[in-house]
């Protein structure tokens, strides 16, 4: 249903003019509430309207005291200037860094030195995130050199009395970037001031930099020790020029008009330092090649008018999003769904990456990734094999579950209620670094996916009862590969668990062993693997339906019985095949038990502490949308900020995704171990003691309730 409409859009997006999009706006060194975002923003919203879009550019009140949802907002920044020098004795001062050279070398909003600048020891540290390394040094007044996460970096240096950070990470990428692949790289770090707090300035090396001036002092410094001589004092100079100020977020919107007071919404965020043009110059260029083929050839007659109105924003990642939404809240019940473009041009030779298509979470019940999925399907599409008689894919794509991160994690929410997935390329090489150039986008696959989303969301925009059945049955199909992904985690593994993959033996086991562990051990093993997948498939099952049944709000109240009626269709198919994928995973179990000799499995195990603990408790969050942590940390007395940011960076991987999916589960009314068996289900982890440590801290901070369960 979608090939002719991509094809004929495709016809009218160019992926050379995108391209020449992300060049122009590349040249923008802009962060988010700075005067270069400011630019980048006008200069997007004067093509929009050159290419005839209505457009407009919104101003938000971003600084301190300004909060939208649960989401603070930092001062307007105005980075003039910044230099740092090495100082050693007997020589002449050696620059580090510039920003005129390099703006991502200054980290963002950088506190403004006295005239003349400042001179301090320098202390270096192998990694400025280990707690650890910081044990007996004294860093206050001083500045700090240190690899590893530059936000605990920050958080550890600033908390012990440092004036400045020097940071010389660049974090590996798993299968895109192995330890010192991109030596020359600079990696982008700022600052984040949403409260009084302690500030300092920052400046970033690349790696090679680093290695080079730890080497030159650490030869300075043995030196020395071997003329029994004290080490060489080491200082640097740093000269900051910079304002802080009460200014505004900006948010460039377009929009073209429907038939009714529905929209469907498009969004890519502007931000991010100088280059930065994968992330997500190549999102905000995409979205401006869509909405312009689309409102000419709707203009021309070559698309009829849209029953639904199509809203585009370019946005400061996150902080616009819930500026946007919060400030006009009437709005967001008119949204039939979303689509979030972020990083989607790389060239995938260079970067190492693959076109995705992520669902929304299933918290909220959505057709959103299956459409999505369809129509990057025509976008990667074209290659042929050697007699042309074959076609396959020309780019590495696929389809994933939802892992946050962007944009669309907040119009996802359930508390928000915006079906919106997600078009990025990952993993990229050159992720937040200054090597994430224009020379790494690719034109081609640039406007493919310029065609693919202005596809998606005109299908919305058009959608009617003939093009929600036909979405609600592609919703249906999937089921069938999630049963079967869910057979081989836990039933097909079951035998793999068990130690006795393949045909069966032609001996049996001896009884009570199996692959050198007890019985008892092997059979509880099983059991919970029959339990979890049992639970699974209802999961499964009872998700897809709430996900094939959301598209009748695509359709009008006339023919929702009609509808309802084919939805029950769909239910008993999918009913047939959960029992059929239930009979033949449990099977599977029983194979594995016969052959371990294991006559009875015995029952499931009882909950354990955590969940005991769990049952007891509702949380009630107290914001709609997710919450942005930033900031909020300084409600807390300074022990409890150093435990709580100890909490958030030992656990970050938890924090950043399995913590936001069981935000979307929590409805005021299901248990906390209600919210982990959905989280378990949907993310195939239990975590928990981990979910109630954080629910502890998020009350202590304001933003979540925790309530005794009746």
């Amino acid at each position: 249903m979608l090939g002719n409409l991509y094809k004929a859009i495709g016809r009218e997006t160019s992926g050379v003019r995108a391209h020449s999009y992300v060049r122009a706006i590349a040249s923008y060194h802009r962060m988010q509430a700075t005067p270069g975002f400011t630019a980048a923003a006008q200069w997007c919203a004067g093509v929009l309207r050159q290419n005839g879009l209505e457009t407009r550019v919104l101003d938000f009140p971003s600084g301190t005291g300004h909060r939208y949802w649960g989401c603070m907002t930092p001062d307007y920044w105005e980075g003039e200037s910044g230099d740092l020098y090495l100082l050693l004795p007997g020589r002449e001062p050696e620059r580090l860094a510039s920003f005129s050279e390099r703006k991502i070398s200054m980290l963002a909003r950088s506190m403004p030195t006295p005239p003349g600048g400042v001179t301090a020891d320098l202390v270096v540290l192998v990694r400025g995130d280990d707690e650890a390394a910081f044990d007996g040094v004294d860093v206050r007044g001083k500045v700090v050199l240190g690899g590893g996460a530059a936000i605990r970096f920050r958080e550890l240096a600033l908390e012990r009395g440092a004036i400045g950070i020097i940071t010389d990470d660049v974090p590996e990428i798993p299968q895109a970037r192995p330890p010192m692949d991109i030596p020359d790289a600079i990696q982008y770090a700022s600052f984040w001031w949403t409260e009084d707090e302690p500030r300092a300035f920052g400046f970033a090396l690349s790696p090679r930099q680093g290695a080079i001036l730890r080497q030159r002092l650490a030869e300075l410094a043995s030196k020395a020790r071997e003329r029994g001589e004290t080490p060489p004092r080491v200082q640097v100079r740093a000269e900051v020029k910079a304002r802080f100020s009460a200014g505004a977020l900006n948010v460039v919107e377009a929009f073209i008009p429907g038939q009714t007071d529905e929209e469907v919404l498009m969004v890519a965020h502007l931000c991010h330092p100088e280059p930065s043009a994968n992330d997500n110059a190549s999102g905000c260029s995409a979205l401006m090649e869509a909405a312009a083929a689309l409102d000419r050839m709707i203009k021309d007659g070559k698309l009829p008018a849209p029953r639904r109105g199509l809203r585009f924003l370019l946005v400061p990642e996150m902080l616009g999003t819930y500026a946007y939404l919060s400030q006009d809240e009437e709005r967001i019940g008119k949204w039939v769904g979303g689509l979030n473009l972020d990083m989607v041009g790389e060239d995938q030779a260079q970067c190492r990456g693959s076109l995705l298509a992520e669902c929304p979470a299933r918290a909220l019940p959505s057709f959103a990734g299956t459409l999505l999925a369809r129509a990057l399907r025509e976008a990667v599409g074209g290659a042929k094999t050697f007699t042309g008689s074959v076609s396959f894919p020309a780019y590495r794509h696929d389809y994933v579950p939802f892992t946050g991160g962007s944009d669309h994690f907040i119009l996802s929410d359930p508390t928000v209620g915006v079906p919106t997935p997600m078009i990025i390329q990952w993993p990229d090489r050159f992720y937040h670094t200054s090597m994430d150039t224009p020379e790494r986008v690719d034109p081609r696959i640039l406007g493919r996916v310029s065609a693919a989303a202005a596809t998606y969301v005109y299908f919305l925009a058009q959608a009617g009862f003939v093009e929600a059945c036909w979405l609600a049955e592609q919703v249906a199909c999937e089921l069938s590969g999630e049963l079967r992904a869910a057979v081989g985690a836990d039933c097909e593994g079951a035998l793999e668990a068990a130690g006795c993959p393949g045909p069966a033996p032609t001996t049996s086991p001896a009884p009570g062993k199996a692959a050198g562990k007890a019985a008892p051990e092997v059979a509880a093993d099983l059991a919970a693997r029959a339990a979890r997948f049992a639970r699974r498939v209802d999961f499964l099952r009872a998700r897809k339906l709430l996900d094939a049944g959301s598209v009748e709000r695509l359709i009008e109240p006339a023919r929702r019985g009609e509808f309802a009626r084919f939805l029950g269709h769909l239910g008993t198919r999918m009913d047939a095949e959960a029992a059929f994928a239930r009979d033949h995973g449990l099977g599977l179990v029983r194979t594995a038990q016969e052959r371990l000799g294991i006559a009875k499995l015995p029952p499931p195990a009882g909950p354990a502490p955590a969940d005991t603990e769990a049952q007891g408790l509702v949380p009630v969050r107290k914001y709609r949308g997710p919450l942005h942590l930033d900031g909020w940390q300084m409600r807390l007395v300074p022990e409890e900020r150093v435990k709580f940011g100890t909490h958030v960076y030992k656990y970050r991987e938890l924090v950043r995704h399995l913590m936001v999916v069981a935000m979307y589960w929590m409805d005021g009314r299901r248990s906390l171990a209600e919210v982990s068996d959905m989280v378990e289900m949907e993310t195939g982890r239990r975590e928990t003691a981990f979910l109630i440590e954080s629910c502890r801290w998020l009350e202590r901070l304001g933003l979540l309730e925790l309530k005794p369960a009746k």
